[in-house]
């Protein structure tokens, strides 16, 4: 896992940090986050060799506005070789899952509509070969059996191996 800065001279590799970069099979390194464009953050994926020099790079503008911020928060290596990527877009709040193949090509993607202000945290792959998600919701709930009063829940979400929503 791995963090890392922009500089004049290209990427500098600085620290670790939570789920947005990993060590692929193939013992290079990817990453997701977000890339500046046109005034406003889309969602990045950079694949690196073992050197950090880059193989190959993935940008997604959600909804074509240039005025909102699209965030790539996760991902993972699929058990295919290929990668799964949880982002959110500020234009609709919803969560997005896109699925990469081992040359960085588009697979599919899927958004989750908005049941409240989401945001997706960490992605696992299941043994069934689907996706968990786990994030932050402020769907209105009943918060009568709880004794809270408002704000905002966990969120766990299953999707199937094409990112496909099962249950929320």
């Amino acid at each position: 896992r791995m963090g890392y800065a922009e500089s004049n001279d290209g990427i500098v590799w600085i620290r670790k940090d939570e789920d947005i970069g990993i060590e692929t099979s193939d013992n290079g390194y990817v990453m997701t986050g977000l890339y500046k464009s046109y005034g406003s953050w889309d969602l990045w994926v950079l694949k690196t060799d073992k050197s950090g020099n880059e193989v190959w790079d993935y940008k997604k503008d959600y909804y074509g506005n240039q005025t909102t911020n699209d965030v790539g928060r996760s991902i993972i290596q699929t058990n295919d070789g290929g990668f799964v990527v949880l982002g959110w877009s500020q234009e609709q709040i919803d969560l997005i899952l896109l699925k990469l193949n081992v040359n960085g090509e588009l697979e599919w993607e899927d958004s989750f509509p908005p049941i409240g202000m989401n945001e997706g945290y960490s992605l696992k792959q299941t043994q069934d070969g689907g996706f968990i998600i786990v994030g932050y919701t402020t769907m209105n709930w009943n918060y009568s059996d709880t004794g809270c009063g408002g704000g905002g829940r966990t969120l766990l979400v299953k999707s199937d191996g094409n990112g496909n929503l099962i249950w929320v």
